[in-house]
């Protein structure tokens, strides 16, 4: 714990993660994904995440409400839809480039550490932090934008 260098050690003892990490590298879906903070921060935010189905009935609950609500707006328009739709496809197509980028820079420190490279060991570390903020980012605006084009089409189809 008193060690102000870099350690990446791989372990399933939660304690001692803790007790260690500040940073916690998880692996889902293929991708590899950098939580700041030790294990506890980590369980934490990813139990306050809502799962998949939890946000598909968010957004169905709030074209649901839209309906029911007197006040609420008028029928989106189909250009109001198409432009959402675009908004989503463009987020996705960044996605995708960002996690190829995060695939690209694992293999990379993977390269780095075998070869005992620390400096670029620590600036492919960094680089890899500052692209998983910005899918992170981009996974967020994602979700916003689906929900809303869910709830615009819903109003369409219930107009």
């Amino acid at each position: 714990a008193a060690y102000d260098g870099t350690i990446m050690f791989v372990s399933h003892d939660r304690y001692f993660i803790d007790r260690i990490a500040t940073h916690v590298w998880s692996i889902d879906g293929g991708a590899i994904n950098v939580h700041i903070g030790n294990y506890s921060d980590f369980a934490r935010r990813k139990a306050s995440q809502p799962a998949p189905a939890e946000r598909s009935n968010t957004a169905t609950n709030r074209a649901s409400d839209e309906r029911s609500d007197s006040s609420s707006k008028q029928r989106p328009s189909d250009k109001e839809v198409r432009r959402t739709s675009q908004q989503v496809r463009a987020l996705e197509r960044e996605i995708s480039e960002l996690e190829e980028r995060l695939n690209k820079l694992s293999r990379d420190l993977a390269a780095a550490s075998d070869s005992g490279d620390l400096e670029r060991i620590s600036e492919l570390g960094k680089e890899y932090e500052t692209v998983q903020d910005r899918l992170d980012s981009s996974y967020e605006q994602w979700e916003v934008l689906t929900e809303d084009l869910s709830v615009k089409t819903e109003a369409i189809r219930n107009a």
